[in-house]
């Protein structure tokens, strides 16, 4: 039986029908995992998600600050990610973060502490890491580098350890 939503692929949250999709979801009693970028807060979705405690929403924030995030992006919206983040979790809705480290771009112990703080914050629940060697920084293809950097390792080595004192869920994307 089908029983959980899947809105991926694209922006959700822009889907002409979406609250309908959101009233369907509630009186079916389904979960809803949502993929975002969290740049729309939707009511309606906020409070199905917040009704199912198997639904939770993703969001790669892959940032703690606006710089970082602009940068990454290419779109100057982190205050608002966050502000609706945190609408969504007053709502109850249970959000999930990803954090892909990006050579060159927010692969540093500063811009991983402050997102660190966004997840003690929103007390997230479950973090991904990931890591993207290719496609942001120019003539870096990961061909050519298949094996993670010592540097890389360390700062995914103490993001872990930090998860786990904070007690977050954390998984390993390549």
């Amino acid at each position: 039986t089908l029983d959980t939503t899947i809105l991926a692929d694209g922006e959700p949250t822009i889907l002409p029908n979406i609250d309908e999709i959101c009233d369907l979801v509630q009186q079916r009693n389904w979960s809803i995992q949502l993929n975002t970028n969290a740049i729309l807060y939707k009511e309606k979705l906020a409070e199905a998600i917040a009704a199912n405690p198997k639904s939770f929403m993703a969001i790669a924030l892959d940032a703690g600050s606006r710089e970082t995030y602009k940068k990454i992006k290419r779109v100057d919206t982190y205050e608002r990610v966050i502000e609706n983040l945190h609408k969504y979790k007053e709502k109850g809705c249970n959000i999930f973060l990803k954090y892909i480290l990006i050579p060159q771009y927010n692969d540093n112990i500063d811009e991983i502490i402050k997102f660190l703080q966004v997840v003690e914050e929103l007390k997230v629940k479950h973090v991904t890491l990931s890591q993207n060697l290719s496609g942001f920084v120019d003539g870096v293809k990961h061909a050519d580098d298949p094996d993670m950097p010592e540097s890389m390792f360390c700062l995914f080595t103490y993001m872990v350890a930090r998860l786990q004192e904070m007690n977050v869920q954390w998984d390993f994307q390549i």
